[in-house]
């Protein structure tokens, strides 16, 4: 089974759409413990980490090793903005990320860059 993990409301966009609320708990490492600690107990196997843009997480990769630490598989979904950090993270969990998925609007950039409020396509990670 798997648990959807909104660890962050910050986001580098400002998507005119975006229903983000502006609370985060005092002390995130803490009670994601205490979470994962029952999910597993439930029965969960699987964390789906996303946000806001979950990579903007002051303790991201303390989460990260958080969540592999309790045996947990995980994915983490991303507007792909910081792509490139991901490698290093790739390569580190190599064996419990199971995909990243990146969140898009439309299939052309004028389409996408207007929704996101960014242009995300000149930087040459989605197709024009």
């Amino acid at each position: 089974m798997k648990l959807v993990l909104n660890c962050t409301t910050k986001c580098n966009f400002s998507c005119p759409y975006c229903l983000r609320g502006k609370q985060k708990p005092k002390d995130f490492l803490k009670l994601l413990k205490k979470v994962l600690e029952e999910a597993r107990e439930l029965g969960f196997d699987f964390i789906v980490v996303t946000g806001g843009e979950s990579y903007l997480h002051s303790k991201f990769k303390k989460m990260l090793d958080l969540i592999v630490e309790k045996g947990f598989n995980f994915s983490i979904v991303t507007n792909g903005y910081y792509v490139e950090d991901y490698e290093e993270i790739m390569k580190k969990y190599r064996d419990k990320m199971k995909y990243i998925s990146f969140s898009i609007d439309g299939s052309i950039a004028k389409i996408h860059n207007l929704q996101r409020q960014c242009n995300l396509f000149s930087k040459g990670l989605l197709a024009e």
